[in-house]
């Protein structure tokens, strides 16, 4: 069984940050197989990692820019050492930092281009890139999340051998059966819609609601649930009866609202990936999402779902058909589904990891 150190710490102001809770998940890999995955606490690292956040935060607001550098102090090296001493490891893998040298292991990058950028804010995308090659070259592997990324990291000159293309690992996502998913779609007398996104108006809100006011869409029966904390920004909700809002809800409830609904709709301007949209899937709920060539790689190219961003005439097509077309509803519902079995189950992720790992370690 190979041993992976998976970097992490305990975060002070970024306790709900997705990528420091990805990292602590990854220990369930052992689960499903040959990998020993372990965290392990550091007073330096804890130290060191949240002083960067708070000074990073300090300097945005003074305009001075980004974080300071990404690879890691001479001190946090010297800790990291004492751990790997007393607990071996073969592969360091970061979604974040980085050791310079080779003193911690072959190093596996999980990693992510903002393609938006290259058009929206060209001198960021270029600074950016530049980051990503410098990083590249003190990896033995660079994982990305779809073959979109791994074109893209091949564009920017990292080699196409170095590139790995492993999905997101989802173990608390379980998937709906087959029946399950059938029976839901057949009871449509009315069609539930959920929207889940703390960022309601990057997410697509305001364009979801002018779609759900569209004469074909109103008058079909339909019942919207509103998950957010609306952090960029107050989105007026219509008064009806139709839709209820939370501004949170634990995680098992979530997943329970993609278990009841027909079609998650999440028309988002831009998304780097959308694991909501995956998670979704499993649950055989048919995904609206962001126009962008990783959604439209997560959709089939539009035969799971609809990759339409935040266009209402575009939604509101989406669900004129989604609401009046049960069949072609169905098959979109099942094909996400057996989407997320081949692609994301994590026992399959699973699979990926241990064999990218294994790359690595020969």
């Amino acid at each position: 069984m190979r041993r992976v150190f998976a970097y992490g710490y305990r975060p002070v102001f970024q306790r709900a940050n997705t990528d420091i809770s990805y990292m602590r998940s990854l220990s369930a890999l052992s689960s499903f197989t040959a990998l020993d995955v372990q965290t392990a606490a550091s007073t330096v690292i804890d130290v060191t990692e949240n002083a960067r956040i708070l000074s990073g935060a300090i300097g945005r607001r003074l305009g001075r820019g980004r974080y300071p550098t990404s690879f890691f102090s001479s001190a946090e090296l010297a800790a990291l050492q004492r751990i790997r001493r007393h607990t071996p490891w073969e592969v360091f893998y970061t979604n974040g930092r980085l050791p310079a040298s080779d003193v911690l292991g072959p190093v596996i990058r999980f990693d992510y281009i903002h393609e938006p950028d290259e058009i929206d804010a060209p001198a960021k995308f270029m600074q950016d890139v530049e980051a990503k090659r410098a990083y590249a070259r003190h990896c033995a592997g660079i994982q990305v999340a779809t073959e979109t990324q791994k074109r893209l990291f091949a564009r920017i000159g990292i080699p196409e051998a170095k590139i790995f293309v492993v999905p997101f690992f989802l173990p608390q996502v379980s998937t709906l059966s087959e029946t399950a998913v059938e029976a839901k779609h057949q009871d449509d007398r009315c069609l539930r819609i959920a929207f889940v996104g703390h960022q309601a108006r990057r997410k697509g809100l305001p364009a979801l609601l002018e779609a759900l006011q569209a004469p074909h869409v109103s008058e079909i029966p339909w019942e919207l649930t509103i998950v957010s904390k609306m952090l960029d920004g107050p989105v007026s909700l219509p008064q009806s009866d139709r839709i209820s809002y939370h501004e949170q809800l634990p995680r098992d409830e979530v997943l329970s609202l993609f278990s009841r609904a027909h079609v998650l709709a999440v028309p988002s301007l831009r998304e780097t990936f959308g694991l909501v949209y995956v998670e979704a899937m499993a649950s055989g709920a048919v995904p609206i999402l962001a126009a962008g060539p990783q959604q439209r790689e997560l959709s089939a190219e539009g035969e799971v779902g609809f990759p339409v961003g935040p266009d209402p005439k575009a939604i509101a097509e989406s669900l004129r058909l989604l609401g009046t077309n049960r069949s072609d509803r169905m098959r979109r519902a099942q094909k996400g589904r057996e989407l997320f079995l081949s692609r994301y189950h994590p026992a399959v992720v699973a699979e990926a990891y241990r064999l990218m790992v294994e790359r690595i370690c020969q």
